[in-house]
């Protein structure tokens, strides 16, 4: 997948010399290394342990940002919001039953998709009537 992944890249780049298509479909050859990656890589997170320290780093994480929204009086509303939701879910993985594995697995895939659909038709299709 790595090979993948990478050939795809140097592809990419290497039509970009000739000619300048900053087009991110010459991308989807790399969708599925990525998309395995990104779900073996959540598998990982919910291992009780690492869902421990990532609570841990998704709460400094939290203080950040709010020091930066009362710094420069700009709160960074949904970033804020995603990583406390994050730190608070990460946080209470370890006490979960582990008959819950498979849901918690599915969650984000779940969400990707919702987001697929908002974005879909509060984005595109109205800036698509607008025409």
């Amino acid at each position: 997948m790595a090979v993948w992944l990478g050939w795809t890249v140097l592809q990419y780049l290497a039509y970009n010399v000739t000619f300048v298509q900053h087009q991110g479909r010459y991308l989807f050859p790399a969708l599925l290394p990525i998309g395995l990656a990104f779900a073996l890589g959540w598998w990982e997170v919910l291992r009780p342990a690492v869902s421990r320290a990532l609570a841990a780093t998704l709460a400094l994480l939290v203080l950040a940002l709010a020091v930066v929204g009362l710094v420069t009086g700009d709160w960074p509303t949904w970033p804020l919001l995603f990583s406390a939701a994050g730190a608070g879910g990460l946080f209470l993985r370890p006490w979960l039953p582990r008959r819950f594995d498979g849901l918690l697995f599915a969650l984000p895939f779940v969400g990707l998709a919702v987001l697929d659909l908002v974005c879909l038709f509060g984005f595109i299709v109205p800036a698509l009537s607008a025409w």
